[in-house]
């Protein structure tokens, strides 16, 4: 994981630095709740609890966290890569159950609104999310399996206020959650 954040880190401001004197790029940083990883999480919870007895408890998530970086193609539409990460864990009969959820995606943003100090837009991102899940148990060996599979974030209304640094709110359905806040910065 720390390879693919350094690395992934070194793409944004390698990306970054090449364009840094257009002042058409954009750093994000955010938060969200209710992802499309923990709602399925939790229904297949309920699911695998009701089929085979497991009680999961103190089930938690840490919100789902993502870096993004956009470039400006025009004055209304903007591109770029973000990674997002999102874990939850939960107490079961004899042990402890962890996901972590690893999102690799393509976003592209339209404004309706791009005045200086406040935008009003759209977005839609497309991506690949890796799930690494690991059963710890009180006694015995652990667990631990890996998928990929296919994700994706529509956020029909997304609203950002700051010129060159600033905060933001969307909602929206898929990797970044329901609900998404955080801050951003362009150059």
């Amino acid at each position: 994981m720390k390879k693919v954040a350094l690395l992934t880190v070194t793409m944004f401001l390698l990306v970054a630095s090449m364009n840094a004197q257009s002042k058409k790029n954009e750093l994000d940083l955010g938060v969200g709740v209710w992802s499309s990883n923990q709602i399925v999480g939790t229904l297949s919870d309920v699911i695998v609890s009701g089929l085979t007895g497991l009680k999961m408890e103190n089930k938690s998530y840490i919100g789902a966290w993502h870096l993004g970086y956009k470039y400006s193609t025009s004055d209304r539409f903007a591109l770029g890569p973000v990674l997002a990460f999102d874990r939850g864990t939960s107490d079961v009969n004899s042990g402890k159950f962890t996901s972590n959820f690893y999102t690799l995606a393509v976003e592209g943003d339209y404004k309706y609104v791009n005045s200086d100090k406040f935008k009003l837009y759209s977005l839609a991102g497309v991506g690949a999310t890796m799930l690494n899940q690991t059963y710890k148990p009180d006694a015995g060996d652990n667990k631990s399996q890996s998928k990929t599979f296919f994700n994706g974030q529509i956020t029909p209304i997304g609203i950002k206020y700051g010129s060159s640094a600033g905060v933001f709110a969307e909602l929206g359905f898929g990797y970044k959650g329901i609900l998404c806040v955080g801050v951003f910065c362009r150059f």
